[in-house]
């Protein structure tokens, strides 16, 4: 009986303590997930910021150059219907007058009859409707391009802000980051574009 006394008291951990020692193990685990993942997350971010970015900067060169098409095929259809009218008037002009010469009026004639010919002939293919359907569809597509690439950096930028409640250890190294767009009054008028 001696023998019993002299040895060590082994202490029991009751189903409370198991408990409590798995949920503190759980949340210890969490935090140490949450010093790698915030992180990672945040690197992310940035991408998403990079494509706002790549997609703005795509519109900003890919637009002017467009409506420069646009201005250059418009000024060049001009071109083509100021002959029509100058040889035009040539022709009226010979016309009216007393003795014209006919070869004057033939000449004014023919060279009216050669710009309408190539007027009609090139016409379907003269570009105009095209270039300013493809200006239209291309700014479209790249407002939509930039609009979806904003929605998916507010979307990340949410979702970093709210993992940083559950990682609240990491969350003293990694601060929260500024919701694009949640400076900005939606009722304040947007600047007109240059476009």
């Amino acid at each position: 009986m001696d023998g019993e006394k002299l040895s060590p008291e082994r202490r029991r951990i009751g189903p409370i303590g198991l408990t409590v020692i798995i949920i503190v193990a759980l949340v210890a685990f969490w935090q140490i997930y949450g010093l790698f993942s915030l992180p990672s997350q945040k690197i992310g971010l940035d991408g998403k910021v990079g494509e706002v970015w790549n997609q703005t900067d795509r519109a900003s060169q890919l637009l002017p150059r467009l409506e420069k098409q646009l201005t250059y095929t418009v000024d060049a259809q001009k071109q083509v219907l100021d002959k029509i009218t100058l040889a035009r008037n040539d022709v009226l002009a010979a016309q009216q007058v007393q003795g014209a010469d006919q070869n004057k009026v033939l000449a004014a004639s023919t060279s009216t009859q050669v710009a309408l010919r190539a007027f009609y002939e090139n016409y379907p293919t003269f570009g105009l409707p095209n270039v300013q359907q493809g200006l239209l569809d291309e700014t479209s597509g790249s407002f939509n391009r930039i609009a979806y690439a904003r929605h998916q950096l507010i979307q990340a930028q949410v979702e970093y802000n709210q993992a940083r409640i559950g990682y609240f250890v990491a969350a003293l190294f990694n601060p929260p980051v500024q919701i694009l767009g949640s400076d900005s009054s939606p009722l304040k008028s947007v600047a007109p574009s240059t476009l």
